[in-house]
């Protein structure tokens, strides 16, 4: 599936990212994401959507959605601030480790 994002460095609608995932579980919205940050349809530096606003599209809790920012994270796939938008990290990330796969989701 291709989505249209904007470029680097400017925020990422949560339709984009809605769209993209096909699994609305914490490890599902993760490998999405994930997925979208390795085929460069996220930029490092572009601001992911809030967890409230993914949350809504997705209509799941933002429990969920925090979930798999905290996932992304844990890898270095995204810088997740508190009480601020999450960008994608300037380093690619290109595969996820195995640790995190006991935990949350694997791509």
């Amino acid at each position: 599936m291709t989505v249209t994002v904007p470029a680097t460095g400017i925020s990422v609608p949560a339709e984009s990212v809605a769209a993209f995932v096909e699994d609305r579980s914490p490890r599902g919205i993760a490998a999405a994401v994930h997925r979208m940050i390795r085929a460069g349809q996220v930029q490092p530096g572009d601001r992911l959507p809030t967890v409230r606003d993914l949350a809504q599209h997705l209509g799941v809790s933002p429990a969920t959605v925090s979930e798999a920012w905290q996932a992304l994270g844990a890898v270095g796939a995204i810088h997740a601030r508190c009480r601020a938008r999450s960008r994608a990290r300037h380093e690619r990330v290109t595969s996820l480790s195995n640790r995190c796969c006991n935990t949350i989701f694997c791509v």
